[in-house]
């Protein structure tokens, strides 16, 4: 098995997203999402999918540099256009948007379109619970599942993640 700092693997991945000319904010978040996940052990969701999403980026699946513009706006709720962004970046700037409008209104909530993979979904109720916000994050998915003696996929996995703030607990 082969180690590696941390550290120097978020520079290379930051690297190589400049090098393909991805924005700045994009690949920091995408890159701090992916090695949180794999540090934390959910695998599935962390630096093994580098590669899928530099494809997206290569490929222009994903834009590289997304212009975010709220279709909605209803005070406490909004309704994100994320410009065909990777998720991770959707998903951080709806969530600071989701904390602004709970400091001022007590609740929160943005519904992001036009996004892709998110990753694991605690980057971001961990990332509200780190500024003493209670979130919520849930995402759907394509029909991948077979119900019980079905022949073709019906069900989607639908994640829902939830965070609290705990003294001390996250840093």
């Amino acid at each position: 098995m082969i180690y590696i700092d941390a550290k120097k693997l978020k520079n290379e991945m930051t690297a190589l997203l400049s090098e393909i000319r991805v924005n700045q904010d994009s690949a920091a978040i995408m890159v701090d999402s992916v090695i949180e996940a794999s540090l934390k052990g959910i695998d599935t969701h962390g630096i093994a999918l580098f590669p899928h999403y530099v494809e997206g980026f290569l490929k222009g699946r994903l834009n590289k540099k997304p212009n975010f513009r709220f279709l909605k706006d209803n005070g406490s709720s909004k309704v994100l256009d994320a410009d065909c962004a990777i998720g991770h970046h959707a998903g951080i700037f709806a969530m600071d948007f989701c904390i602004d409008m709970a400091s001022k209104y007590g609740t929160g909530i943005v519904a992001v379109k036009n996004s892709s993979h998110f990753g694991a979904a605690n980057f971001f109720t961990e990332y509200a619970a780190r500024h003493n916000m209670l979130a919520f994050a849930f995402t759907n998915t394509n029909s991948l599942v077979k119900a019980h003696n079905a022949v073709e996929p019906f069900f989607g996995t639908n994640p829902i993640c939830f965070s609290a703030p705990v003294e001390g607990l996250l840093s």
